[in-house]
Order: structure tokens, then sequence, then C-alpha cells
């Protein structure tokens, strides 16, 4: 959870993202992905941990 606040901290609101939300977007995508293969890799609480956050920053991002 502390990534999340840090994440809060840095990225802001997703007004104060601009231009740059489809960045943050794409790299909020690659994480999902990422997170997939590790979980299906079987690196359990680790890749539940890093799928939760994957999932809060794309809600975040999005704005749903």
């Amino acid at each position: 959870m502390g990534t999340l606040v840090l994440y809060w901290t840095v990225l802001g609101s997703p007004r104060m993202l601009g231009p740059r939300a489809g960045v943050w977007r794409f790299f909020g995508i690659v994480g999902i992905i990422i997170t997939t293969i590790t979980i299906t890799l079987g690196f359990g609480v680790v890749g539940i941990h890093l799928g939760v956050e994957s999932w809060f920053m794309m809600v975040f991002i999005t704005g749903r």
C-alpha cells in the first residue's frame, strides 16, 4: 500500500496529469500484463499484491 501512496503523491489527480495521462495509462496496462504473467508463474502473494496495486492504479488513472 505504500507504493499506492507514493503514486498518489507523485501523480496527483488525473486532471493534473494533463497530456501525460496516456503515458501513465500505458504504464498501468503494462503493469497489469506483467502482474498477470507473474501470478500465472505462481509467485503467489507478491503477484496478487502487485495485481491489486495495478488495478487501483488503473481505476485512479482512468477516473473510473
